[in-house]
């Protein structure tokens, strides 16, 4: 059976439909403008990425795949949990479905989970 674009109910009675999920595609080099969702890699060749600290208030969720076999990175001046200059470049291994899963909380970058990507 094909799978349909259907999203969870939003209400406990089935009757809305929660929005679909934020997504961004980064088909070239540049900045992640979301801060929740999910940003799919698909630039035929490395991929240099910039993130900016989430927002300060809430709790974001961000998780970053690649389509492609490039040893893309990401740079977060901040470092990742707030680690600095020992932790603020994510290198992806250069294999299909590596990835990156960060937690934004009090305007900082945690890293939640990889896929072989590194840190340093």
């Amino acid at each position: 059976m094909a799978l349909s674009n259907n999203q969870s109910p939003k209400d406990s009675d089935g009757t809305a439909s929660a929005p679909p999920m934020p997504y961004q595609v980064m088909s070239a080099d540049g900045a992640i403008t979301i801060a929740n969702g999910v940003v799919i890699v698909t630039k035929a060749g490395v991929c240099a990425m910039t993130i900016d600290n989430p927002p300060t208030e809430g709790v974001h969720n961000l998780k970053i795949v690649s389509t492609g076999a490039h040893a893309h990175t990401l740079t977060y001046t901040a470092g990742f949990g707030a680690g600095t200059t020992s932790r603020d470049v994510a290198t992806w291994g250069g294999a299909v479905n590596d990835s990156l899963e960060i937690i934004g909380y009090s305007g900082t970058w945690h890293t939640l989970a990889t896929r072989n990507v590194t840190l340093g």
